[in-house]
């Protein structure tokens, strides 16, 4: 039987965490996914989860400066291209107390789509004289127009979120115009009806919108994948961008992958531990078995810090490196 030639990558940041959630278990013997690593080829690249989909789905910017996440994300959520300079101005919690200033998302919060039509209305009625427009289409998420200039790259809340944002404030001091929009924003929503109404329900407020994926205009050179399996809104919003085929990671679909090409499982960091672990278990025991019809030829397991290679041949080996692969996180934390 001739092989297919497809090739699966696996996009994991989180996958020494896995490991280490395994290991202080005592070591599941019957782990698929620390088989399959114990037996594969390794070697050590550190990646960037965002850069990473990027590059896999031949995005670049303009002078091959950094891309506007902005610019992707809200393709992802209208299917346009925006022809104006654009920020992401998500809805945010900052709690602060004496000692320290806490960011909290969208996600950790809840906010509903009653809610948000009424916060980007004030918003949008105070930033009117500046020619600024928000808008969204997951109350999740919003989007910033007119803005003079797009050069601040910032971080997503998503990252940030129950974090200690001394440092990150700091070096907002020098935004000028966009520190202004940031504070008039936050006087605003103090005392806005629907953060009266949150509070009064025991939730914390929408007190600020939070400004970030600044960076060059997307454009799409030659991919290195055809598929992505995800369930995250960044990487589906790479896939769509550039026309590759999209599907979810509950039931991956190898066929979608034509042969001798390569596709892409993309496990954001922003899943918890728990559900990231049954995840990877879930995808590395339908790639062993595609493996061994050879349905598929080649399996690549990418993490924050090393690249994993299993071929079908590689299956055999006895399992023989798991005592040192487990040694190695527990003397230094992490797989170098």
């Amino acid at each position: 039987m001739r092989k297919s030639g497809r090739c699966l990558e696996i996009l994991v940041p989180e996958l020494s965490a896995c490991i280490h959630e395994v290991n202080d278990k005592g070591g599941n013997h019957k782990s698929t996914f620390l088989q399959v690593l114990s037996r594969a080829d390794y070697a050590t690249s550190g990646v960037d989860f965002e850069e990473y989909m990027l590059k896999a789905c031949g995005i670049k910017g303009q002078s091959d400066g950094y891309v506007s996440q902005a610019a992707i994300l809200a393709y992802g959520d209208n299917a346009l291209m925006s022809s104006v300079p654009i920020l992401c101005s998500d809805p945010v919690f900052l709690k602060g107390d004496p000692s320290r200033l806490m960011l909290f998302d969208a996600d950790t919060i809840g906010i509903n789509r009653t809610e948000a039509d009424s916060l980007i209305r004030v918003l949008n009625d105070l930033f009117r004289h500046d020619g600024l427009s928000i808008w969204y289409k997951d109350p999740r998420r919003w989007f910033i127009e007119g803005l003079s200039h797009t050069t601040y790259g910032g971080t997503s809340p998503n990252k940030l979120t129950g974090t200690p944002l001394e440092p990150d404030m700091a070096s907002r001091k020098a935004l000028g115009d966009l520190g202004r929009i940031m504070t008039e924003a936050q006087m605003v929503l103090h005392d806005c009806e629907v953060n009266k109404r949150r509070l009064s329900g025991g939730k914390p407020p929408v007190n600020s919108i939070w400004l970030w994926g600044a960076g060059e205009q997307p454009l799409v050179t030659k991919p290195k994948i055809t598929t992505v399996f995800t369930n995250d809104h960044f990487s589906t919003s790479c896939a769509n961008f550039s026309n590759l085929a999209v599907g979810g990671v509950e039931d991956i679909d190898l066929s979608m992958i034509p042969s001798d090409a390569r596709g892409l499982v993309a496990i954001s960091p922003k899943y918890n531990l728990r559900e990231t672990n049954q995840i990877l278990q879930c995808v590395i025991e339908h790639a062993v078995s595609s493996l061994k019809s050879r349905e598929l030829d080649k399996l690549l397991i990418i993490s924050d810090r090393d690249t994993f290679l299993i071929e079908r041949r590689m299956l055999r080996r006895f399992w023989k490196r798991r005592k040192s692969l487990m040694r190695r996180i527990m003397d230094r934390g992490t797989i170098n």
